[in-house]
């Protein structure tokens, strides 16, 4: 049966048992442990401290538990492309007073470890600093035994010892002022962990790939005993055997840890294994040879975690030293070591590798004896004295039990006896219904079609607000840049207008496509700048100066007529205009000089302004696919202005017409898929990649961005070099398809671009967050959610030659503006596209289903037969035992651990 259910769940473990924000249960567990842990802790009061110091045998008294709710919170949780995600788990404590069998002002006589602890690490050191040692212990009334609050040995107190340590011996203590046995835990991270998230392979889910950045640790004597193994200790993979071991690294112990399988059960109705510890665990070399790499050890049970603590002298072993050599609980009085309240186990389901209950157990240990020359040590005679043991527990309860029992036990089962009838009942049914609703998608949601409702009304009359967010380039020193210097410029703006794009001229032809013109309207947005139109900035005269750069290969006789005219016009390198004349136009008399001068140079008349001839016009004649003989080619460009190329550029790949109008996409796209679209504005086809899949207002997207080659020349890439004459890669020379007038456009501040061009000039700081464009995208209906287009105007400089107006400036690109042409999908129409391209599709695609018909009924059937036949089939394999009787006997027989809150010691030996 095992084995049947390891089957079933496998085909769902992609859904369940991943490290992934996508798989759901497993993930949520993972990231937020539901399961509320507790750690309980027994501390070892000596009842005959004077008796010890004599050489006596030490009389133990067990006090406790002193129980502390424990919090656990991952932290700087980080996925990587390897299929690992890394991570910082914090610890919290508080004190648990309904649980406790006493108080944390509790009073307790235990051995000094500080002072004691020193001691031992001082003594092969000369007889002088010991003697320095020995005095100051006197002098700070240091005793081997203190009384301690529970709070103070937990938390930790102020010993003037700590000072004087850390002067005497500097390192040989990590702390400051106080000491505390859990001091350094509370509020502390594990360290670092990497782990794999079982995407690639689920058989490698948890497990440590490294941890602080090492995949082994230098504490130990030999490589096996170094390595960093298994799990981070909270999950293990799935599908675990009896012969399989819980493999686990505890920084707490600065090893691997490995628990073995003791016996098969059920735990709160879930079928478990229970893992226990070997008897090798903290076996010594003599007794385990795999162990000698982690000796010097003394007695077999106890392990020395020195070399990663300091060299403190301290020893973790069972609680009452159980599974060690009788030597060690024997040489004190007060122990009583026993499987029941000692052992520490694991119950975790097989299947998904999830533990189900859980109860930890260790204990602290010190080294004490008498060193000569420390006359505090009196004649202590060498002993490991337990400190304190713990009990870290938790087990799986309320709605977290219900919720996995659902979808890790019952929902498996039931999946595994219906998927067969689902198979050979509706398969034919099946194949129809899922072909009717990729047919209905296609056919309803994306076509560009009248009859098409809510998609087509969002093609003709596009809902969504777009804003123009522009940008100028103030010019800080336009003499200085006239004498040959650099220049400096400052950012102003934003100022935004908001862009209509009313669609006109709409005609479907014969073959499929339809026609139209999108016009374009601008309206300042006050509300939204942080500036006013009436604002004056100093930019290039770019008429001008564009004009110096033609004028430069004119005969010696225009040059003159053309300086004459330039001192005429009144006309300066730099002028002073608002950003209404700029951004609209002015009107200058230099441009009927120009149009004489050069009759093909101005597509206008009596105003310029780098947007003038953008408001109230349209980007020409677009006739695109409709996608109603092949849903694939939707919204793809069959002509612009009556033609399949451009004659701008200089190669047939460059002048080609690809893609869409950039207002939306064909359906079903991959992350293979590029966006295509033709930029009139640009006058050339832009292509953008996947960058990321996300979530766009509750909907599934896909980013994309412009790719580092998009204004690259073609040194840098050579499918560009029809673009070229180029400068530096990252600006694109468009004088060609605008009458020559030196503008090149780029990305805003130059962002992916050779740095030759931003450090060309003081003002610009490139980065990603601000500057770069990005689509993001329903890939299912190829309609934009959030559109962020970023552009750059920039104008070429340099002294020409015989031109007056252009002084000494430097040869370069200087920035104008840029715009963001920004908008996303938001309000109603983002309620109607929700119905409409995600919840209508996939109702169509649950409503398959429904077409089983008759196959439904028979489902049900067989998910009630498959569930009783799977009780039966369980009473048969347990020898016809109930579930209910094999719950209650389980309970019953791990009462004390599973139920351990209830339990309060009232013996305090």
């Amino acid at each position: 049966m095992l084995n049947d259910q390891r089957n079933c769940l496998h085909k769902h473990s992609r859904l369940n048992v991943q490290v992934d924000p996508e798989s759901g249960l497993a993930y949520t567990m993972w990231r937020d442990i539901p399961v509320p842990f507790y750690m309980s802790v027994y501390f070892f009061e000596v009842k005959n401290p004077q008796e010890v110091l004599h050489g006596e045998k030490p009389v133990l008294a067990q006090r406790g538990p002193y129980v502390y709710r424990e919090y656990k919170q991952k932290s700087n949780i980080t996925f990587h492309s390897n299929h690992t995600v890394s991570y910082r788990e914090y610890r919290r404590y508080y004190f648990y007073p309904d649980g406790s069998a006493g108080n944390e002002s509790d009073k307790l006589v235990l051995p000094n470890m500080l002072a004691l602890g020193a001691a031992l690490m001082v003594e092969n050191l000369p007889y002088a600093l010991k003697f320095v040692f020995s005095t100051a212990l006197k002098t700070f009334r240091e005793t081997p035994f203190i009384t301690k609050s529970v709070k103070e040995i937990m938390w930790g107190y102020d010993d003037p010892l700590v000072d004087f340590l850390n002067r005497l011996f500097p390192g040989i203590i990590p702390f400051k002022g106080k000491f505390g046995l859990f001091a350094e835990m509370n509020n502390s991270e594990s360290g670092l962990f990497t782990v794999h998230t079982g995407v690639d392979n689920i058989t490698k889910v948890h497990i440590v790939d490294n941890w602080n950045g090492v995949r082994k640790v230098n504490y130990w004597h030999s490589e096996q005993c170094n390595m960093i193994n298994g799990t981070a200790g909270e999950m293990w993979p799935p599908f675990l055997t009896p012969s399989d071991t819980l493999t686990f690294f505890s920084p707490d112990s600065c090893r691997t840890l490995e628990l073995v399988f003791q016996k098969s059960g059920w735990t709160f109705d879930i079928p478990s294994f229970r893992y226990i510890a070997p008897k090798s665990m903290f076996a010594n070399g003599t007794v385990y040879p795999p162990n000698e790499g982690f000796c010097p050890c003394r007695q077999s049970g106890v392990l020395n975690v020195s070399t990663c603590r300091h060299n403190s002298q301290v020893f973790i072993s069972h609680p009452h030293f159980y599974n060690g050599d009788p030597v060690l609980w024997e040489a004190v009085d007060g122990l009583h070591p026993n499987e029941k309240d000692h052992a520490l186990f694991i119950d975790i389901h097989p299947l998904t590798g999830i533990p189900l209950n859980v109860s930890i157990k260790l204990q602290l240990n010190l080294y004490v004896k008498a060193v000569p020359g420390i006359t505090e040590t009196g004649n202590i005679q060498p002993v490991l004295l337990p400190l304190l043991w713990f009990d870290e527990s938790g087990y799986i309860d309320g709605p977290a039990l219900n919720t996995f029992y659902n979808f890790l036990v019952l929902l498996p089962i039931i999946i595994q006896y219906i998927q067969y009838i689902l198979l050979t009942v509706g398969s034919l049914l099946m194949l129809l219904a899922l072909a009717l609703g990729i047919v209905s998608l296609k056919k309803q949601n994306v076509q560009i079609n009248p009859k098409n409702g809510f998609s087509y009304s969002v093609w003709k009359d596009v809902p969504v607000p777009f804003y123009m967010s522009v940008y100028f380039f103030h010019v800080v020193n336009p003499d200085a840049i006239l004498l040959g210097k650099k220049p400096v410029i400052v950012q102003r703006g934003p100022y935004v207008y908001r862009e209509y794009r009313p669609k006109g001229n709409i005609t479907f032809n014969d073959n499929y496509t339809v026609s139209y013109r999108s016009y374009r309207q601008f309206h300042f947005v006050p509300e939204r700048s942080a500036g006013d139109e009436k604002d004056q900035l100093v930019l290039p005269n770019m008429l001008a100066l564009g004009s110096a750069i033609l004028a430069e290969n004119l005969p010696p006789a225009l040059k003159l007529a053309f300086n004459i005219a330039m001192k005429k016009f009144n006309q300066t390198a730099f002028f002073r205009k608002t950003v209404k004349e700029i951004m609209w136009g002015y009107e200058d008399e230099l441009i009927t000089f120009l149009k004489t001068l050069f009759p093909d140079l101005l597509p206008f008349k009596d105003k310029f302004g780098l947007f003038a001839d953008l408001n109230n016009t349209d980007t020409g004649l677009f006739t695109i696919n409709t996608g109603v003989n092949d849903i694939d080619k939707v919204q793809e460009i069959d002509t612009w202005n009556g033609a399949k190329k451009v004659n701008y550029w200089y190669s047939d790949q460059c002048n080609m017409i690809n893609g869409t109008s950039g207002e939306m996409w064909p359906p079903f796209m991959t992350p293979s898929d590029s966006l295509e679209f033709y930029s009139p504005d640009a006058c050339r086809s832009l292509e953008l990649v996947y960058q990321r899949s996300a979530w766009t207002f509750g909907l599934p997207s896909y980013r994309y961005i412009a790719p580092k080659t998009m204004f690259a020349n073609g040194t840098v890439y050579p499918p560009n070099e029809g673009f070229c004459p180029c400068r530096q890669s990252g600006a694109l020379n468009v004088s060609s398809c605008r009458y020559n007038s030196q503008v090149f456009i780029s990305h805003p501040h130059f962002y992916n671009g050779d740095p030759v061009l931003w450090e060309a000039v003081d003002g610009l700081h490139p980065n990603e967050k601000d500057h770069a464009l990005f689509i993001d995208i329903h890939p299912l209906t190829g309609v934009p959610l959030n559109v962020s287009i970023k552009l750059q105007l920039n104008l070429f400089l340099k002294a020409a030659k015989g031109i007056k107006l252009t002084g000494k400036m430097r040869t370069m690109l200087l920035p104008l503006m840029w715009f963001d042409e920004s908008g996303n999908i938001d309000g109603p129409i983002l309620t109607k596209f929700y119905i409409f391209m995600a919840v209508v599709p996939r109702t169509l695609q649950c409503l398959q289903y429904i077409l089983l018909g008759l196959g439904a009924l028979l489902v049900i059937v067989a998910a009630v037969l498959g569930v009783i036949s799977f009780q039966q089939k369980r009473t048969k394999e347990l020898g016809s035992v109930t579930v209910g009787e094999i719950s209650a006997n389980f309970r019953k027989e791990n009462k004390v651990e599973g139920d351990w809150l209830k339990k309060k010691s009232q013996t305090q030996l």
